[in-house]
């Protein structure tokens, strides 16, 4: 289904500087932080964030579960916790699977479309337009319990479809299943963009939001801090560094690991990884493994790359650097 020409020029979904806080005074906490992104029809838009970071309060805020206390939320220009025909444009696709387990997915899906209103002919055509959409034909007969966790994220998002949404949004769709079923997710999920869909992931799968996404926001702390699409981000982050990546036998002595955070490297895996940058002006690979074994540090592997969103993401949060 093409976009119509509304869509096309409004962003289907606009945060506008939105805070929410939870409680009041010292024992309060601020979840949210003056957020703003938008995500136009036929863009899929990953929000990426360690846990704590303020994603799932963002989703309950976006979805009008939750009312900012500062900035404004709008879906195809409506507020969702005002709004019903805002609130109906969202299809949800929670982390959990929300599906009956002993029902068959078509079954599944005449439930879903009914509590959403959709009788008859106009149920069928939904069902079709779901069904080829996430590619569940060959399933239909089977009940949810016995399919794989791949067809179970595509029956939970084929359930949300139905009612034929302007945004959808997927919180971690890619949770314990396994390279195939998330090649296979992603499929759909660049098919529903082509289709004209606006659609919003959560993850911490940064794989599938290099692959997928055109466009990423970074929520630390409640706060974005950074917004752009995935290449221009690292361009602009790293430039002409790149990547090294140690691997040790194990963990850093003290002298190693005060040597490494020292030269800008994270600690991953308990201090047995380690990854920081290469630079122009900077000491070589060579320079830093004959520091590094002086210090007691024992290298089983050097690995140097090209930055990517990863790498991003942990220069960004320290994600893990704390070893």
């Amino acid at each position: 289904m093409p976009p119509d020409t509304a869509r096309a020029e409004t962003p289907v979904l606009d945060l506008s500087g939105v805070s929410y806080r939870y409680g009041n005074g010292r024992a309060g906490r601020v979840a949210l932080n003056d957020v703003t992104l938008s995500v136009p029809a036929g863009e899929v838009f990953a929000l990426l964030g360690p846990n704590g970071a303020g994603k799932s309060t963002l989703i309950r805020t976006l979805c009008g579960r939750l009312r900012p206390r500062a900035g404004k939320v709008l879906v195809n220009g409506r507020n969702p916790a005002t709004s019903r025909v805002a609130r109906g444009a969202i299809g949800l696709v929670p982390q959990d699977i929300a599906l009956y387990p002993y029902l068959t997915v078509r079954e599944n899906l005449v439930v879903f479309g009914r509590l959403a209103g959709i009788r008859g002919a106009h149920l069928q055509q939904a069902m079709d337009h779901a069904i080829h959409a996430t590619g569940l034909a060959a399933r239909l007969s089977q009940r949810i319990e016995t399919l794989s966790g791949g067809y179970k994220r595509r029956a939970n998002i084929a359930s949300a479809l139905l009612h034929n949404p302007s945004l959808l949004v997927l919180d971690e769709p890619t949770v314990g299943v396994d390279l195939d079923a998330r090649t296979s997710i992603n499929g759909v999920l660049s098919a529903l963009r082509e289709e004209g869909m606006a659609v919003l992931i959560t993850t911490h799968d940064l794989e599938q939001a290099a692959s997928v996404a055109s466009m990423v926001g970074i929520l630390s702390a409640g706060q974005i801090i950074a917004l752009g699409a995935p290449d221009a981000l690292v361009r602009d982050r790293f430039g002409d560094d790149r990547e090294l990546v140690l691997l040790l036998d194990a963990p850093a002595p003290a002298e190693a690991h005060r040597l490494l955070r020292s030269h800008g490297f994270s600690g991953l895996e308990g201090g047995r990884q380690w990854r920081g940058r290469l630079t122009s002006n900077g000491p070589g690979v060579e320079s830093i493994a004959e520091a590094l074994s002086t210090a007691g540090g024992r290298i089983r592997e050097t690995r140097v790359r090209q930055p990517g969103l990863d790498s991003l993401y942990a220069d960004l949060t320290d994600d893990g650097g704390a070893a």
